[in-house]
């Protein structure tokens, strides 16, 4: 999923998922 945060959420926010 797409969140925003300062940092990569387990790469959720980078890959998207």
């Amino acid at each position: 999923y797409t969140v925003a945060l300062p940092f990569p959420t387990y790469r959720c926010d980078i890959d998207g998922r």
